[in-house]
């Protein structure tokens, strides 16, 4: 169960840094990742989904990560929100879309946390939960 809070507890202050930083400043985090970003709609939609969705998700993963009853919940979210990611990508290398180096990098950082997500909720035990 540490480990499975440990893990939360690091997706949780990542995403909240993410999704902070891209809900202040949307096109310039846009620009960082390489994203050519223009107009107050697409201002708007960066916002919402790097910058809402992010601390969203942190919220989730922190909640886990402090309240044993939603740990497994928030396992289970981690292993969805990245293994989406994982699909998603690997439906556009199979589309022949091949992303710059950084994209690469992302690509293999979200497979990782999917797997570990998995892990985690394969070394809990759902009975110990209060939820």
């Amino acid at each position: 169960m540490i480990y499975a809070r440990a893990y939360l507890a690091l997706v949780g202050i990542s995403f909240l840094a993410f999704g902070g930083w891209f809900l202040l400043m949307p096109l310039e985090a846009a620009s960082q990742l390489g994203l050519e970003i223009t107009g107050d709609n697409a201002a708007f939609e960066i916002r919402g989904i790097y910058g809402g969705v992010s601390l969203g998700f942190a919220l989730l993963a922190l909640t886990g990560a402090i309240l044993i009853g939603y740990t497994r919940h928030a396992l289970f979210a981690a292993t969805a929100y990245f293994g989406g990611y994982t699909l998603a990508r690997v439906f556009s290398f199979a589309s022949s879309e091949f992303p710059v180096d950084a994209f690469l990098y992302y690509t293999i950082f979200e497979i990782v946390m999917a797997a570990l997500a998995i892990l985690g909720l394969a070394l809990t035990n759902p009975k110990r939960e209060l939820a």
